[in-house]
């Protein structure tokens, strides 16, 4: 239905428009506050900058992670040959959460 046909002045006609617009402005002005917040909730994109150092940050992690390994690896194989035993053995034991090498290789020995 159409304003024009519920036989308004004009004056009423203008009244009607105007209160309705402010409805409208009212409604437009809430969904918007709505969507600002809901954006503002969004994880934020990283830049391809941040992206990039991430990645860097990862592989530098990886790395530190494989020279502990050697070093441990190296640790392993030296406390193996002091006790005359053949450095190789390193790869067939598990000394995860090992703190005292030697004391771990006495008992193998044993």
């Amino acid at each position: 239905m159409m304003l024009e046909e519920l036989n308004l002045s004009s004056e009423q006609l203008e009244g009607v428009k105007s209160f309705v617009q402010a409805e409208k402005d009212n409604l437009i002005k809430d969904y918007e506050q709505q969507l600002n917040e809901l954006k503002s909730k969004l994880p934020k994109e990283l830049s391809d900058e941040e992206k990039a150092y991430n990645e860097k940050i990862k592989a530098l992690e990886e790395k530190e992670k494989q020279l502990l390994q050697k070093e441990k690896d190296f640790e392993i194989q030296s406390v193996l040959k002091e006790k005359g035993l053949n450095v190789e053995l390193y790869k067939f034991l598990n000394f995860n959460e090992v703190e005292d090498i030697n004391k771990y290789v006495d008992d193998f020995i044993k």
